[in-house]
């Protein structure tokens, strides 16, 4: 009887503990920011934080004048309000309650880092596992946005990178459990939607997209239960959508607008708005509508005509990227899940490695363009007019080439598009 042969030798792979140093990377370069000084952004999500911990949203509803976090925003917002022991709303903000709610994002981007850290091993292996999680890791605009800016994006980040992955495992319910939970945190979230709901008809069919629809509402119901339980559920909504700043085309984002219209380039006071003509009695609205319609439109029709569900992963990122970039009242801010998404497509299709770290560089540039004088490295980093148009053009340029990406396995074989977007549904 011949021996039995011994299995392969495992050649040595990093783990978790390989992982460690990142995510103590991420944390430590996120905390270089904790003391630094605040803006009048984070002084307003304070005054919803102690609204929400001393009165729940009767309180919120009759204190906070300005606009006010959709639901599980304001739920969230309860982890650093009870840490921090805040007094009643209208005292002055105390030193304590902005470092906890740093520390709260701050965490949120390190738990972000791991969860990157563990899609990518299952499904590009560890090493590309741990390029992943250090991307994101030294993502700047993360860490610029999180840990100085003091604004809330990572917590709606996370939910929609976990549903953009267990859509693509073909986990439904969790996957659309994690957009609504995404969506309940800020509303930048839902322009994703179309694309989801096309990629889940294509994928599972109607069945399949009444069930995600209905995970998501029954959600949806039970977070705004306090809200409809105290018959505010209009006033509410109307609060979540209110405009503070007028209707400017441009908040801040080089995008489409700020590229090729000179009037908008300001931030404040003298730019245009999104009303007024753009040419031959277009306005800028108007035609905001049409690109981001356009967009939305070629996006769902890839999803539809032929692709596997880790093609939403890309569709997800040219949605919110798409969106912001020809969309009005655009700042920055509103496409920060952008380079997270892309960087998820990055584990099945490596031609968006590139592409990710090209939009994590013009993001910050706009970062630091837009919050000026006040950016804790003014005046040694100033963006200069000129980059920022240029930046513009940079942002507009990896659009076109990601959609580019997206479009092409269209063109080739479906074995080879099928290696990387899983079982195809649609034409062949």
């Amino acid at each position: 009887m011949p021996p039995a042969s011994r299995p392969a030798a495992r050649s040595p792979s990093p783990g978790w503990p390989w992982c460690l140093p990142v995510l103590a990377l991420a944390l430590l370069v996120r905390l270089y920011w904790l003391w630094a000084p605040f803006t009048y952004d984070p002084i307003t999500i304070v005054g919803e934080m102690r609204a929400m911990t001393h009165g729940g949203f009767t309180e919120l509803m009759a204190t906070v004048t300005d606009r006010i976090y959709l639901p599980l925003g304001n739920y969230l917002l309860l982890i650093p309000g009870w840490f921090s022991l805040g007094p009643a709303p209208g005292d002055a903000v105390t030193p304590v309650e902005m470092l906890a709610l740093r520390l709260s994002l701050i965490f949120t981007g390190v738990v972000a880092v791991a969860t990157i850290y563990r899609m990518g091993r299952r499904a590009a292996g560890p090493r590309v596992a741990l390029a992943a999680a250090l991307v994101l890791a030294l993502w700047p605009g993360s860490i610029y946005v999180d840990s100085w800016w003091t604004q809330t994006d990572i917590w709606y980040v996370v939910p929609m990178l976990l549903a953009g992955w267990w859509l693509a495992r073909r986990r439904l319910g969790l996957a659309w459990l994690a957009l609504a939970l995404a969506v309940a945190i800020k509303w930048q979230a839902a322009l994703v939607l179309p694309v989801f709901a096309v990629g889940t008809w294509r994928w599972f069919g109607w069945r399949g997209l009444v069930k995600g629809g209905l995970v998501a509402a029954g959600a949806g119901v039970l977070l705004a239960a306090p809200v409809l339980a105290g018959g505010q559920i209009r006033e509410y909504l109307s609060r979540t959508l209110v405009q503070t700043l007028a209707p400017y085309v441009v908040e801040g984002a080089h995008n489409f607008w700020f590229a090729v219209a000179p009037g908008v380039r300001a931030m404040t006071g003298k730019q245009a708005l999104e009303t007024s003509n753009w040419f031959g009695g277009v306005t800028y609205r108007s035609a905001s509508l049409v690109l981001v319609a356009l967009v939305q439109v070629v996006i769902a029709a890839r999803l539809a005509w032929r692709s596997g569900p880790r093609a939403i992963a890309a569709a997800a990122a040219l949605a919110v990227l798409g969106t912001t970039m020809f969309a009005t009242q655009i700042s920055t801010r509103h496409y920060m899940a952008a380079p997270a998404l892309l960087l998820l497509a990055s584990l099945f299709d490596r031609k968006y490695w590139l592409l990710c770290l090209g939009l994590m560089a013009t993001q910050i540039i706009n970062l630091l363009w837009e919050s000026g004088q006040f950016s804790p490295l003014f005046p040694a980093v100033q963006i200069p007019l000129g980059l920022a148009v240029w930046n513009a053009w940079a942002n507009l340029a990896i659009l076109a080439f990601t959609l580019a990406v997206f479009l092409l396995p269209l063109l080739g074989p479906a074995q080879q598009q099928a290696a990387r977007e899983g079982p195809l549904q649609g034409a062949r």
